[in-house]
């Protein structure tokens, strides 16, 4: 294509003359977004579009204009984070229905403080990635990654951080049937099958699958127990847990954080018991949950 330019010279007579130039301009096509760049793009859109109701009502303006490069990039560390357990994206499945579950996610999470974050890809689209790779380490050794652990037959493994005081282990998560043993070993912890918890038999007071555990009974924290009640530590009981009460929306935990009842987890930050994001399962501390303030204007 011919652009023509107006280039300014000066004339022998010491006059300013415009001369006219004809020069090749390239307009450059856009690279095409290869297929986990475009899903990132598209759910960083999904999430911002949906921030519009909780923007509004918690006071804010609209989502701000970087808000979709931000879940963008909050979406490629969750990817990152997933390969780097080395699980493949699989893309080639139903994107589609990633991107509805979020949309739906943001309409019916319980409050503004709880919406879907890109950082929980994993938990609500986990048909987008593949297994985790089977390791050779026993239940009990000191881990860094899923992959590194060996399987049980039976359940679920994870590289496991009990506490923020305690190093990470791989462990395993075997369902356990009524009536047999459930107190966690090393390395094991027994969840108990249905709506069965463990507590103290009646008659050898050894902790067994069956009814969940009344106040001040032993507990293990997989399987919790019975009513209103959480099981937390205690150098008191076998086991060292014990029921307690729990603490309520809002109550001070930094001396008890594992006491927050219900959907709750003691955030570190506030010292306060806080309501978990939408339908995510947290391992080893907070869930994340969008910051609106960040995100609208």
């Amino acid at each position: 294509m011919c652009v023509m330019r107006w280039l300014i010279g000066a004339v022998a007579s010491g006059s300013v003359a415009l001369f006219a130039s004809c020069a090749d301009e390239t307009v450059s096509e856009p690279t095409p977004l290869g297929p986990r760049d475009q899903f990132a793009k598209d759910l960083g859109a999904v999430i911002c579009e949906g921030l519009y109701p909780c923007c509004e009502s918690t006071g804010f303006g609209d989502p701000v204009e970087h808000c979709p490069g931000s879940m963008r990039n909050h979406t490629m560390e969750a990817i990152l984070d997933a390969e780097q357990q080395h699980r493949s994206l699989l893309l080639e499945n139903d994107t589609a229905t990633c991107l509805e579950t979020f949309r739906v996610g943001l309409e019916e999470a319980p409050s503004c403080g709880s919406l879907p974050h890109p950082r929980n890809l994993t938990a609500l689209c986990p048909e987008l990635f593949g297994p985790i790779p089977e390791g050779d380490k026993a239940p009990g050794e000191l881990c860094s990654f899923t992959y590194e652990c060996s399987a049980p037959e039976v359940g679920e493994r994870q590289c496991y951080q009990r506490d923020f005081n305690t190093d990470a282990r791989c462990t395993w998560f075997v369902p356990t049937a009524g009536g047999e043993p459930c107190l966690d070993e090393p390395g094991t912890i027994h969840v108990c099958e249905g709506e069965l918890g463990c507590g103290p038999d009646p008659e050898t007071a050894e902790l067994v699958c069956g009814d969940p555990p009344d106040f001040g009974d032993p507990c293990t924290l997989s399987n919790g127990c019975d009513g209103g009640l959480i099981c937390v530590g205690s150098a008191e009981v076998e086991g060292g847990f014990e029921c307690v009460d729990s603490l309520a929306l809002g109550s001070a935990c930094l001396q008890a954080p594992d006491a927050c009842g219900g959907e709750l987890f003691c955030d570190l930050e506030t010292g306060a018991c806080t309501e978990l994001p939408f339908n995510t399962a947290c391992n080893g501390g907070p869930c994340p949950s969008v910051n609106l303030q960040a995100n609208c204007r």
